[in-house]
């Protein structure tokens, strides 16, 4: 990331995240959903039985969060159990234009370390 905004990014999202609610409220097991925001701009995800990798870039716009996006994901193709929101979560990703640290459509809370 190479903007002056790259420590704050670091700050905000750095690290691993575990799913915690979805825009529909399905019921999520956080242990199986799980989002780490890498060095350089890449991006690992735990997507139930599958994962993927891609890219992602940040930037702070105000004191609650910023601009973020992904690129397109690289995922695993395994067939998971009914329910599963792996191949959802997957495709909503290309369309994720923000974030925010109180919240939004997909909830993401800081995994324990």
């Amino acid at each position: 990331l190479p903007w002056s905004g790259e420590a704050r990014v670091a700050r905000d999202l750095g690290g691993d995240w575990r799913l915690a609610a979805t825009p529909d409220a399905a019921s999520v097991d956080p242990a199986k959903y799980e989002l780490s925001f890498l060095p350089k701009g890449r991006a690992a995800f735990q997507l139930d039985c599958n994962r993927a990798s891609g890219i992602w870039e940040a930037k702070p716009l105000s004191a609650d969060g910023g601009a973020l996006t992904f690129g397109p994901l690289a995922v695993t193709r395994a067939m998971c159990g009914k329910g599963s929101l792996d191949t959802r979560i997957a495709r909503d990703m290309a369309e994720v234009v923000s974030y925010r640290k109180d919240g939004g459509a997909y909830r993401w809370t800081r995994a324990p370390s």
